[in-house]
């Protein structure tokens, strides 16, 4: 993974991957097939679909860190400067202290994608998530400007100040909608926040996280 899609910037301390977090090629092997499953339901209740062509992943350390090991696998990387640099990458998806990072994925069913895509110009400064007192936060972290066509993965932050919203949603006349979160997803949105305030060391390799424990379902 590359952090094109990010505005550069330093993650502030919090909750985020560490190297001693990431298991070895050969350890991750092994224990996949019981992980794996588990990661997916985990990301289950953090997928919120607005509308019919976006698709908001909100990320999370255990979310994070299954794409790190991914990444290592699939390439089969054991250079430690680069299992350092993927590690930084995909820290940036967790955001700082009391922001929500999450992925983007806009899913255009036409058969001319490109010209769907010329039509979303601005797509980055229309995406927001409502907060229990009815005000809207803005997505940061796209790098698309407003006059030119939108990515259709994009990475973005939310600086929701540690509070977790009601809704998700984007005012763009293309794809104008808006998605309440369920009481689950808030729940676990606020457990991600708390966490994310929180210190995290003594955090360990796929046993506990500030305590809690790798797998986080519903």
């Amino acid at each position: 993974m590359h952090d094109d899609g990010f505005v550069t910037r330093t993650v502030r301390a919090g909750v985020r991957v560490r190297r001693r977090d990431i298991l070895d090629l050969a350890a991750y092997e092994v224990q996949r097939p019981v992980l794996r499953p588990a990661l997916m339901r985990a990301k289950q209740v953090r997928q919120v679909l607005v509308g019919e062509a976006l698709n908001f992943m909100f990320e999370s350390l255990e979310t994070v860190r299954y794409q790190i090991q991914e990444v290592l696998r699939a390439e089969g990387v054991t250079d430690e400067l680069k299992i350092e640099r993927e590690i930084e990458t995909y820290n940036l998806l967790l955001g700082a202290p009391g922001e929500l990072g999450c992925t983007l994925l806009v899913e255009l069913g036409g058969e001319n994608c490109a010209s769907e895509l010329e039509a979303l110009v601005g797509l980055g400064s229309c995406l927001y998530l409502r907060m229990p007192d009815g005000r809207s936060v803005p997505a940061r972290g796209s790098t698309e400007g407003t006059c030119e066509r939108p990515s259709l993965v994009q990475f973005l932050n939310f600086d929701v100040r540690g509070v977790a919203p009601v809704a998700v949603g984007c005012s763009h006349p293309r794809l104008r909608a808006e998605r309440s979160l369920s009481s689950t997803q808030r729940r676990t949105l606020e457990r991600d926040l708390t966490r994310g305030m929180q210190s995290v060391e003594g955090h360990g390799a796929y046993g506990a996280v500030a305590a809690e424990p790798l797998i986080m379902t519903s």
